[in-house]
């Protein structure tokens, strides 16, 4: 298949490096603009920009995806993969792949939808947690399940060895989806929203 990674956290480094690993290495990367970080302020490059520099990974940087529909369009993607990407991708956008759009999301969703499941899940003291495959749609974290696994939350956990142990479990569970997507055998199950809480930044 081919597929285009939209990513720019540390949690979505494992699961390109588990994708390539598979046989299953993106036609390009897609991530946010290089920024000033830290308290330095130099400009540096989204952790995910490396790898797939280094596996010479076609990148593009917008600041947003409408701004390259065109060049999205081109690359002819049977599938998006989208992990902590950090701009929601529109209706135009989602369009554009033959089959469909995925999310990786640390949590069991719908609990902690939005961009900081690990943390809060930490400071409302939950023991478990897990993570959850979804087709996107336009709404944040919303889309129907493709498939989800739960983690424990071990007591003496931070947000650090949390993220990684998902990051982990999350690579695995993402090659393993799209092995079913590419053989057709994968189903959805909606999310039931009454049940949704919410992980703001």
């Amino acid at each position: 298949m081919r597929i285009v990674y939209f990513a720019t956290a540390a949690y979505a480094v494992r699961p390109l490096e588990e994708l390539i690993r598979q046989g299953f290495s993106p036609v390009a990367v897609i991530t946010q603009p290089d920024k000033p970080r830290d308290r330095s302020l130099e400009t540096q490059p989204p952790p995910i920009k490396p790898l797939a520099a280094a596996h010479k990974i076609r990148i593009l940087q917008p600041v947003s995806p409408d701004e390259i529909v065109n060049e999205l369009t081109a690359l002819e993607p049977d599938l998006f993969v989208v992990i902590a990407y950090g701009c929601i991708l529109s209706a135009r956008v989602l369009a554009i792949p033959r089959l469909y759009a995925i999310n990786l999301h640390p949590s069991l969703l719908p609990r902690y939808r939005g961009a900081a499941p690990i943390h809060w899940a930490l400071a409302h003291q939950e023991t478990m947690t897990g993570v959850t495959v979804i087709k996107l749609s336009p709404g944040i974290d919303d889309g129907p399940i493709i498939a989800q696994e739960p983690a424990p939350i071990d007591p003496e956990d931070t947000a650090c060895t949390l993220h990684d142990r998902l990051s982990r479990q999350g690579a695995r569970l993402l090659v393993e989806t799209v092995g079913r997507i590419e053989k057709g055998t994968v189903t959805f199950t909606p999310q039931n929203d009454g049940s949704a809480t919410y992980a703001p930044k």
